[in-house]
């Protein structure tokens, strides 16, 4: 058996991409694994609380997706609408602060935590009310909460259990997700097709 140190190995061509051509079998080099290449894809969950078919229990309320996804990578919430902030009339909504609060109770979120507070530690994201910030923030800005990658991935993911809820984690007075124009929201969950069968 050849020397680690031969000359075959020393003019590997290793940045011509020639590796499939060493002879690895002569020599106690061991052939690096082959790369995985994983294919993902997206489903985007489009929720409306104002939809007749959609049981809300006070702040609570689970959306099927009609599929399991398998291998979830990632879960982002890519919009929200909510009512303007207000007394209640027309299309406003009294919150009564300037953000409030989402979960996703289905979803082991425990080392997501954006607060000390027991009541909302694992909240999914933070909400701003409109027209009560100046600054709003939404999208892929590091650290904020409105995206979550599984490390390892998901095994599958068919549902929703969403609750929101005020800044303290109680219950928004009054029929918040059914009054005037309800709540909308978009999510995004990525998935592999063809799971890495040796991810950590």
């Amino acid at each position: 058996m050849a020397d680690y140190n031969n000359d075959n190995f020393n003019n590997l061509c290793v940045n011509d991409l020639c590796i499939n051509e060493y002879e690895f079998e002569k020599t106690a080099v061991i052939r690096p694994p082959e790369k995985k290449n994983v294919n993902l894809e997206q489903r985007f969950i489009f929720v409306d609380t104002t939809d007749t078919g959609l049981v809300i229990n006070n702040d609570t309320f689970t959306v099927n997706f009609g599929e399991t996804l398998k291998n979830v990578v990632e879960i982002e919430l890519m919009s929200c609408q909510m009512p303007k902030n207000g007394d209640g009339s027309g299309d406003t909504y009294n919150y009564g602060a300037n953000y409030i609060l989402l979960f996703l109770d289905n979803l082991d979120l425990d080392n997501y935590k954006i607060a000390t507070n027991k009541d909302v530690s694992h909240c999914f994201a933070r909400l701003p009310v409109p027209g009560t910030a100046v600054n709003v923030f939404f999208g892929r800005i590091k650290n904020f909460t409105n995206t979550y990658k599984f490390k390892p991935t998901l095994q599958s993911l068919n549902k929703l259990t969403i609750r929101i809820a005020k800044k303290d984690g109680s219950v928004l007075p009054g029929s918040f997700l059914t009054s005037n124009n309800g709540v909308q929201l978009t999510f995004a969950v990525t998935y592999q097709t063809q799971p890495n069968l040796f991810e950590n």
